[in-house]
């Protein structure tokens, strides 16, 4: 004869158990709504082409030395293309969050050695 000792329960953020239980919820999206800006922008800011072309951008505003007659004609394009990616970063990372809701909301078994 045996006894299943396992408890069934939903592991959630925010129910209540008679037992307390480490928090055990899998995080794995890089941003939150508060440092997404800052941190994709400072990420974006890493790549050297991007880099470059922000110099090239800020030199384009010196009349004297730009060809472009002081405008920055490389701004439209490298915020297309930082814009464009962070877009693509927001997309993946809620994608992350959603994954992350789903597996920390399945049901676990808590084996307790005591019963």
């Amino acid at each position: 004869m045996t006894t299943d000792t396992s408890e069934s329960m939903v592991v959630g953020q925010s129910q209540l158990y008679e037992r307390w239980y480490r928090n055990n919820n899998v995080r794995t999206n890089k941003y939150t709504k508060y440092n997404f800006l800052p941190l994709n922008l400072f990420v974006q800011f890493s790549k050297v082409a991007n880099i470059y072309f922000l110099f090239i951008c800020a030199m384009q505003c010196i009349k004297t030395i730009s060809i472009s007659q002081g405008r920055p004609a490389t701004a439209l394009p490298l915020a297309f293309v930082v814009f464009a990616s962070m877009a693509k970063d927001a997309w993946e990372d809620y994608q992350r969050y959603k994954a992350d809701n789903e597996e920390n909301n399945y049901t676990a078994h808590v084996y307790d050695p005591a019963t």
